[in-house]
């Protein structure tokens, strides 16, 4: 967010104004360890006049809530290096958010289709990047193409093709045994 705020203050493109943009981030702690880290990154957000009121971090939330942000969102950032997964990646891009996640793990390998479904970056400017493009209003019929591609793509993790999938496989077995 520090990259974003810092590349659009400095941007002269007409009809861009990101002064109302806000990064709220939602997780949960599981444990001291995640408290005290949760802590340490409230700490550096207050220090910062620039992130003060446009960083929020909120922990533990109900699902019913984190849903409402996912409804009333514009890009969900995942930003966890080598996740093996990312259920949330998958929840974001099932929102039809524009999804920016690390260039690394599974959002790489098998969720975001970079340009298609999402994007992917790694360095702080990258996403600085990616964040002026999605919310630019010249780049917004592109966006909108995304989040539908990106809600058509989720149905690849949907609870009935994961059953289909499951049962093909069991039949698979089942006919080799016997």
């Amino acid at each position: 967010m520090e990259a974003f705020i810092q590349k659009t203050s400095q941007s002269n493109d007409e009809g861009d104004d990101f002064s109302d943009v806000i990064l709220v981030m939602l997780g949960s702690t599981r444990n001291a360890e995640d408290n005290a880290l949760a802590d340490g990154l409230q700490t550096y957000i207050d220090s910062k006049p620039a992130l003060h009121n446009r960083v929020y971090l909120l922990r533990n939330l109900p699902y019913a809530r984190v849903e409402e942000f996912l409804r009333r969102s514009s890009i969900g950032l995942h930003t966890m290096w080598n996740e093996h997964f990312g259920i949330s990646v998958v929840e974001m891009v099932a929102a039809g958010l524009i999804t920016v996640a690390h260039n690394s793990g599974g959002p790489k390998a098998d969720i975001i289709q970079p340009g298609i479904n999402g994007f992917l970056a790694s360095e702080s400017d990258e996403y600085a990047e990616l964040f002026e493009k999605i919310l630019s209003p010249r780049h917004q019929g592109e966006m909108d193409a995304i989040r539908a591609q990106a809600r058509a793509s989720a149905e690849a993790y949907s609870d009935e093709l994961f059953e289909e999938r499951v049962v093909h496989e069991i039949d698979h077995i089942v006919k080799e045994v016997f």
